[in-house]
């Protein structure tokens, strides 16, 4: 079945221009880039034999099917008692963050071809993350190493290797890989950067892919992310062989939706490479059961903690993603974006029953995001309207003490309270 939805798709996109990124249902065109075709065979061979033996799995995306803690690394100690896991902040472990990225992406195996539309889907988001509309990405920003935070990525490239991956393919692969890439190309090495690396449809995977081999499985990963001393690397798995296991139709639905997968994995996995690149190294909460990385905490809305996070539609200069949302220390809870909403704060006031009221709340979204409202303890007799006016006739004297909170669609929140006393 997603075999052939590739190979349809892949048809009815044959007029577009080649190198030209375009993303199903949500894209705009890009400036070009060459891809870059290679055969990594000898290269990876060669990394096989220095590569570590063991590399760390990081930020396990499950299936949704999966039980988060089921695949995470143990938790080290209990939650501290102010929070309630996943739901407490990130720990900053003493290791280094990336600032600058360079992101390679490297589609591995022959079925891939420049006019693929999940290849063109992927270097469209990739390409738009980290650049200067990208309120996104920023989330990470607030985590820091001591000699700076992240202030925006370049897209450094895509790279096709023609060489088929291993039957089945294993963590020490996927390392050998990523580094092949980096060596025989003289790329920019190191935690600093990422290589993410994307299996061609079929491809079986002996920790447990969760389309393994193409057949959606119940259980299983989505992707992860791991560091061996060359490179930090991304394993992102054709996310179509799993199905609405691995996001399809997530968040969009029919055809624009088939590829929500992709970029809702592989966001969550470039921003813990972000915060958290050496696998253990950067932030990350080691007393969540569940990953407790950026991402892990936010992952697939919330659904397995049964606590409901933001997700949705990210808009980048090269189109517009299904994401999810990212854990922020300073919002102390899952956020869409970086955005800040500022709420004035009314003074306390006097009105007399039955005088009609109009009083105007005032909030600013910094991403001009839609901004919804509701208000508790207003005088009986008014109320709030969408646009954040608070209007009616008051008809009890009294005191009443007000309460209004606005939320925007980026998932920032604000209240107000005051006093509002009624006089006849």
């Amino acid at each position: 079945m997603f075999r052939r939805f590739r190979l349809t798709l892949a048809a009815s996109m044959a007029a577009a221009a080649l190198f030209i990124p375009v993303a199903i249902g949500h894209a705009a065109a890009v400036s070009p880039k060459p891809l870059h075709v290679v055969n990594l065979h000898a290269a990876r061979a060669r990394a096989l034999t220095t590569v570590p033996k063991h590399v760390p799995r990081a930020g396990i995306v499950p299936t949704r099917g999966t039980n988060p803690a089921r695949l995470a690394r143990p938790a080290k100690s209990p939650a501290p008692a102010s929070c309630t896991e996943p739901n407490c902040n990130l720990i900053y472990n003493g290791g280094r963050v990336q600032h600058s990225p360079h992101v390679y992406l490297l589609f591995w195996g022959p079925e891939w071809s420049s006019s693929d539309p999940v290849l063109l889907h992927l270097v469209s988001f990739y390409q738009g993350l980290g650049t200067a509309g990208d309120n996104w990405s920023k989330v990470t920003s607030q985590y820091g190493d001591g000699t700076g935070h992240f202030t925006g990525a370049t897209y450094g490239g895509a790279f096709r290797d023609t060489s088929p991956p291993p039957d089945p393919v294993d963590p020490v692969d996927l390392s050998a890989e990523a580094d092949a890439l980096v060596q025989q190309f003289g790329l920019s090495a190191g935690a600093g950067n990422q290589v993410v690396v994307i299996s061609q449809s079929g491809t079986c995977f002996d920790d447990g892919f969760g389309g393994n081999c193409g057949t959606p499985q119940t259980e299983g990963y989505c992707a992860w992310h791991s560091y061996d001393g060359v490179v930090s690397y991304t394993n992102l798995p054709y996310q179509l062989d799993a199905g609405i296991g691995c996001g399809e139709n997530f968040i969009n639905s029919g055809s624009p939706g088939m590829l929500d997968g992709f970029s809702i994995v592989g966001g969550h996995e470039y921003a813990e490479s972000i915060t958290d690149p050496t696998a253990g190294g950067g932030w990350w909460d080691f007393s969540d059961p569940f990953g407790g990385e950026i991402g892990d905490k936010c992952v697939w809305g919330g659904i397995p903690f049964g606590t409901p996070d933001p997700d949705g539609n990210v808009h980048l200069s090269t189109g517009s993603f299904a994401m999810q949302s990212l854990w922020s220390n300073a919002a102390h809870k899952c956020v869409m974006t970086s955005d800040k909403l500022t709420l004035t704060h009314p003074p306390n006031m006097t009105t007399i029953k039955g005088r009609v009221v109009n009083y105007r709340m005032h909030a600013v979204s910094s991403t001009g995001s839609k901004m919804t409202w509701a208000i508790t303890g207003q005088p009986t007799g008014l109320h709030i309207t969408s646009g954040g006016l608070i209007t009616g006739r008051p008809t009890r004297v009294a005191v009443f003490h007000v309460k209004v909170t606005v939320h925007d669609a980026a998932g920032s929140s604000a209240v107000a309270r005051w006093v509002w006393t009624i006089k006849r």
